[in-house]
């Protein structure tokens, strides 16, 4: 098997853990039923609630390569690479951004997230008719995931919450914006 069989494999584990505070807070108003505006002119609130939710990511970057020397002429090549991870918690990317609003229920911004993809690749060289052709073939596999998995909060089920409704507030547009295009609105 010298000098006819080579390899590396290679494990990258990476583990981060986040704490996300969620504050829920009332707009404040005067006698009028007016927001009370700060020293920014934002709508002032009040702080109602606060809980501290840890988000932990689990990622193992995973690669690997097997060649074999068959003869001079012929080899074989077979390759793998994979970046498992599993997010627990609130949903937190890359970046340390939440990527759901923590708006309505806890159901609505907690979750198990899986996702990464797994490659593999086995490949032919050969030398043919006395060396004057070259072939070279190569068969490939992918397979990603990205699956949200609801979770459990305080003894409530993971069906459960996940049927509850929720509304997550965009922005507003004037229903007259032109953009929107609804054949339903007067022109004008």
């Amino acid at each position: 098997m010298k000098d006819k069989l080579w390899f590396f494999a290679g494990v990258a584990p990476q583990f981060i853990s986040r704490n996300v505070d969620r504050i829920i807070g009332a707009q404040q108003s005067n006698a009028a039923g007016q927001p009370v505006l700060d020293s920014s002119g934002n709508p002032a609130t009040t702080e109602v609630g606060r809980q501290t939710y840890t988000s932990t990511q689990t990622t193992y970057n995973l690669s690997g390569k097997l060649t074999y020397l068959i003869n001079e002429n012929h080899s074989l090549a077979l390759a793998g690479y994979g970046n498992p991870t599993k997010n627990d918690g609130v949903y937190v990317d890359r970046y340390g951004f939440i990527t759901s609003p923590a708006g309505g229920s806890e159901g609505s911004f907690l979750a198990n997230h899986e996702l990464g993809a797994f490659d593999t690749s086995l490949r032919y060289s050969g030398k043919l008719f006395n060396k004057t052709m070259l072939v070279e073939a190569t068969a490939a596999y992918h397979r990603q995931r990205d699956n949200d998995v609801p979770a459990g909060v305080q003894g409530q089920s993971a069906s459960a919450l996940g049927d509850l409704p929720s509304i997550s507030w965009r922005g507003t547009r004037n229903l007259l914006d032109p953009q929107l295009q609804d054949s339903t609105v007067p022109s004008s």
